[in-house]
């Protein structure tokens, strides 16, 4: 296969899981919203991000799946532990999960600012 159909693929599944993923977290801000305020509602988006982010190194870099969580539940948790009791023998771990979380925060927010004003634009 040529090299640009392996891109094509890889970007597809990549923006698509992207974009699931910030719908589900529209969708728990609208659940969210009715309980708590505003503005605690976009720390917890923000903090989602983040944790999403360290679970991406998680299943690129230690190679863990979602299925390994009822495999082998003890190594994930040793894993898990072992980066947040010794986070400055893991510096790839907590560089990638800022990196990225900074990187989905970016992309999220800035979704989240064209779908406001395109909703605004709308209801004019």
């Amino acid at each position: 296969m040529p090299v640009w159909f392996d891109l094509l693929l890889i970007l597809s599944f990549a923006w698509t899981g992207l974009m699931f993923g910030f719908i589900s977290i529209w969708n728990i801000e609208k659940v969210l919203n009715s309980m708590i305020h505003k503005n605690l509602v976009n720390v917890v988006s923000i903090i989602l991000l983040f944790i999403g982010s360290f679970g991406i190194y998680l299943g690129r870099y230690l190679r863990w799946n979602s299925w390994d969580i009822m495999q082998e539940p003890m190594r994930i948790i040793y894993d898990i532990s072992d980066r947040f009791t010794n986070p400055f023998k893991h510096p790839g771990t907590w560089g990638m999960t800022i990196l990225m979380g900074i990187f989905l925060n970016i992309i999220y927010w800035s979704f989240k600012l064209i779908k406001k004003e395109n909703g605004d634009k709308c209801r004019n």
